[in-house]
C-alpha cells in the first residue's frame, strides 16, 4: 500500500462535461465568464481539487480552523442531477462542528423516509416491503416482529446517541448549495468554491506543492487562463476517475472477487453500468405517507431498476441497468424514450412528467492502494467507490477529511511533526476498505431478493440477453414469499448500520491503546460476517480510537465553547444526560461534542481526587501543544475550563 513519487506527470485525462456544463452555449459562456473573475492566489497553504460534498467540506473544516485553503473545481457550477442522497450521523455532526449543520438540516426536501418497497411497478403489484424497527417490518401482507439477526431494539434509541438525531435524505445539489452558502457565508472572501478551473498537471518538492489551473476552462476543456498556485499540501476530491490519483500512479484494488466472484468483471472492476434518468412528477397519490418511500425496486415486465426518493414529492430519479457495448448512449435518446422508460418503471405516465436530465454511472467496488504521496492526499471517492448500497460513499468521503483537516492544522502551526500526517492512512484506509466490502455484501443480498422475487438470474448481469432472460423468467414466477422474508432479513446491516457509523474504530494512528479488547470487534477488512453486530449495533465506549460518546451538558463556566446550532438549546430528558429540570439557571446547554476544540487537543477529565487546576498549567507549561480543559462534574453537568 506504498507509493512514491517526487514529480507527477501531466494530468491527461478531462473530465467529461457535466450536465450543466454541456447544456445552451449562452449559458456555458456566462458561466466561463464568471469562472475567469478574480484570479487564484499564488500561494495558499491547502490547495483543495474538486467541490463536491468531500471538497466543500474540506474547505470547511480549514476555515473554521483558521488554515488558508483554496477550493477548486473543473464543472463550471455544482451538480444538477441528484446521485448521492443519504447524510449519515456521523456526517451531520462533522457539519455541526464546522456550523453547516441547521442549514443542512433545514435544507429544501429534507425528510426521512423510512420504507423500502419491491414492486411490479410503482402503480402496481407490490411484492414485499421494508419499514423502520420501531414500527415492525412488513414483509407481503405479513406484519413481523424485528427479525432475528436483524435490527435489535438496543438501537432504537440511537437517535439519543448522536446530538444531530436521525441520518437525512437530501440530494447531492441541494447539500453542495448549502455547503457551497455556508463557505461564502462565513468565510468570505476569504473562502468559497472557484468553479471552471482545472487542474491540468500538479508537480511536488520538498516543501510544496505546485499545481497548473486552467482558470475558466472548465471540465469540457477550452481557452482559460493559465496559472500556478503554490502549497503546502493538496487535497485530491476529485472524484472516482480521479486524474490526480491517475498521475500518482496509485492503483485501486477490489476484493468483491472474494466477497461476490459472480459480480467482479476482472478487466475493470465493474459490477454493472446504470442508466439514470431525473425527472420531476408529483407521485403522492401512489402513497400514503407523509414523504413516501425511501426507494422503490421495480420489477416489470420490460426492465427493472431502482427508484429514488429525493423530495418525499416530486423529485425522483431512475436507475436501470444498461449495457453500452449493445445500447445507445444515454445522451442520444430522445425525451420521448426517456419518458417510455420512466412510465415502464411508474406503470403510469404523469400528466406532470418532465425529464431534467440523464447519463450513466459503473457500479464498482475499489479503494487505493494508498492514500498519500508526499504532500498530496488522496479523500473521497478519489481513493474509494462503493456499491450505493448503504449509502456511505459520500459520508465516508466527508469524514475522511475531517480526520485529515485537523492533523494538517496541527503540523502548519507547529505543534504536531509531519509524522501525524501518515496516521491520516493508517486510521482511514481500514475504515474505507470495511466500507467498500461492507458495500459489496450489502449489494450481493439484493440480488438474493431479486431471486426470491423470481428474477432469474439474478444480478449483475453482464450482457443484454441475460438480462431480458431474467425478465421473461419473471414474466411466470412466483414470488417465494418466504426466501422473500428470510432474504429480507439478511439485507439488516443495508438499512441499519449504527456501529458503522458510528461505532467505527481505529486500532492504529494518532492514537496510545489502553490494552483493553474492543468490545465490538473494530472494522477491518477480516470481519466477513454479514450479521455481524458491529455493523447493527453501536455501543458507546472511550476506548482510545473510537467516537467521544454523546452527552448533554450544562456548560456553568467556560469562554472558549462554540456553539454549533439550534439543536444546542434542545436537551432532552433520557438516561444519557440530565433532564432540563436538573440544569443551572443560566448554564448553557450543549452537547459533550460541542466542548471539544478543533483547534487544540481537549483534555476530559471527571472527579477522581486530582488536583486538576494544579495539574492543567503544569502540563501547558510543560508540553507544546494547545490544551483545552473540560471537566465533568460527578451529577453529569460539565464545567469547562477557558481556552488558554
Amino acid at each position: 500500500r506504498s507509493c512514491t513519487a517526487q514529480q507527477a506527470p501531466a494530468l491527461s485525462r478531462r473530465r467529461a462535461p457535466s450536465p450543466v456544463a454541456s447544456g445552451h452555449p449562452g449559458r456555458r459562456a456566462r458561466l466561463r465568464a464568471a469562472a475567469m473573475g478574480e484570479p487564484l492566489p499564488e500561494e495558499t497553504q491547502v490547495l483543495i481539487v474538486g467541490a463536491g460534498p468531500t471538497g466543500l467540506s474540506a474547505a470547511l473544516c480549514f476555515a473554521e480552523l483558521g488554515v488558508d485553503a483554496v477550493l477548486v473545481e473543473a464543472r463550471l457550477s455544482p451538480h444538477n442531477a441528484p446521485s448521492a442522497h443519504v447524510i449519515n450521523r456521523r456526517s451531520l455532526e462533522v457539519f455541526r462542528s464546522v456550523g453547516a449543520f441547521d442549514q443542512v438540516a433545514c435544507g429544501k426536501g429534507v425528510g426521512c423516509p423510512k420504507e423500502l418497497l419491491w414492486v411490479s411497478k410503482v402503480a402496481e403489484r407490490q411484492f414485499g416491503s421494508w419499514g423502520p424497527p420501531e414500527a415492525g417490518i412488513e414483509i407481503g401482507a405479513a406484519m413481523q416482529n424485528v427479525p432475528p439477526g436483524g435490527p435489535s431494539r438496543k438501537n432504537v434509541g440511537v437517535p439519543r446517541m448522536s446530538p444531530v438525531g436521525e441520518q437525512l435524505n437530501l440530494s447531492q445539489p441541494q447539500l453542495e448549495e448549502i455547503l457551497a452558502d455556508v463557505l461564502r457565508q462565513r468565510h468570505a472572501p476569504r473562502a468559497h468554491a472557484r468553479y471552471g478551473c482545472l487542474v491540468e498537471g500538479v508537480e511536488q518538492e520538498d516543501d510544496c506543492v505546485t499545481a497548473t489551473v486552467v482558470q475558466g476552462g472548465g471540465a469540457g476543456g477550452g481557452e482559460g487562463r493559465r496559472c500556478r498556485v503554490r502549497c503546502k499540501y493538496l487535497i485530491a476530491c476529485d472524484g472516482a476517475r480521479s486524474p490526480i490519483r491517475e498521475s500518482l500512479g496509485i492503483l485501486m484494488e477490489s476484493s468483491v472477487p472474494l466477497i461476490n466472484p459472480a459480480a467482479y468483471d476482472p478487466k475493470g472492476g465493474v459490477i454493472q453500468t446504470h442508466v439514470w434518468i431525473y425527472f420531476k412528477a408529483d407521485l403522492t397519490h401512489l402513497f400514503n405517507a407523509p414523504y413516501g418511500p425511501a426507494l422503490w425496486w421495480y420489477h416489470a415486465d420490460t426492465a427493472s431498476g431502482l427508484i429514488i426518493n429525493y423530495n418525499g414529492k416530486d423529485e425522483w430519479v431512475v436507475h436501470a441497468p444498461f449495457f453500452p457495448d449493445e445500447e445507445s448512449p444515454p445522451h442520444e435518446w430522445t425525451e420521448a424514450e426517456c419518458v417510455r422508460r420512466v412510465s415502464d418503471a411508474l406503470g403510469e405516465t404523469p400528466r406532470d412528467l418532465a425529464i431534467k436530465a440523464k447519463g450513466q454511472w459503473q457500479m464498482t467496488c475499489n479503494v487505493a492502494t494508498s492514500y498519500q504521496v508526499g504532500r498530496v492526499f488522496l479523500a473521497g471517492d478519489s481513493c474509494h467507490r462503493f456499491p450505493p448500497s448503504g449509502g456511505h460513499g459520500q459520508n465516508t468521503g466527508i469524514q475522511d477529511v475531517q480526520n485529515l483537516s485537523w492533523k494538517i492544522n496541527a503540523v502548519l502551526k507547529g505543534w504536531a511533526s509531519p509524522a501525524l500526517l501518515d496516521s491520516y492512512e493508517e486510521e482511514r484506509w481500514p475504515v474505507g476498505r470495511f466500507n467498500a466490502d461492507q458495500s459489496a455484501r450489502n449489494n450481493k443480498q439484493m440480488a438474493e431478493i431479486e431471486g426470491a422475487i423470481g428474477m432469474q438470474p439474478a444480478s449483475p448481469w453482464k450482457t443484454l440477453a441475460e438480462y431480458r432472460r431474467s425478465l421473461e423468467h419473471l414474466k411466470t414466477a412466483k414470488c417465494n414469499e418466504k426466501s422473500l422474508q428470510q432474504a429480507l432479513q439478511r439485507s439488516s446491516p443495508h438499512w441499519f448500520s449504527e456501529g458503522q457509523q458510528i461505532g467505527f474504530t481505529y486500532e492504529e494512528g494518532a492514537l496510545v491503546p489502553d490494552g483493553t479488547p474492543c468490545a465490538q470487534e473494530a472494522l477491518f477488512p477480516r470481519q466477513t460476517e454479514i450479521h455481524d453486530g458491529s455493523v447493527l449495533i453501536y455501543e458507546p465506549t472511550t476506548r482510545p480510537g473510537s467516537r467521544l460518546p454523546h452527552l448533554w451538558v450544562a456548560v456553568l463556566r467556560g469562554e472558549g465553547l462554540r456553539r454549533r446550532g439550534a439543536a444546542d438549546m434542545e436537551v432532552p430528558a433520557h438516561p444519557l444526560g440530565p433532564g432540563p429540570d436538573a440544569f443551572p439557571l443560566g448554564a448553557v446547554c450543549a452537547a459533550l461534542h460541542d466542548c471539544m476544540a478543533l483547534d487544540a487537543i481537549s483534555l476530559l477529565t471527571v472527579d477522581s481526587g486530582v488536583d486538576w487546576d494544579a495539574v492543567v498549567p503544569e502540563v501547558r507549561r510543560t508540553c507544546s501543544v494547545p490544551l483545552v480543559h473540560v471537566h465533568l462534574l460527578a451529577d453529569g453537568v460539565g464545567a469547562a475550563t477557558p481556552k488558554t
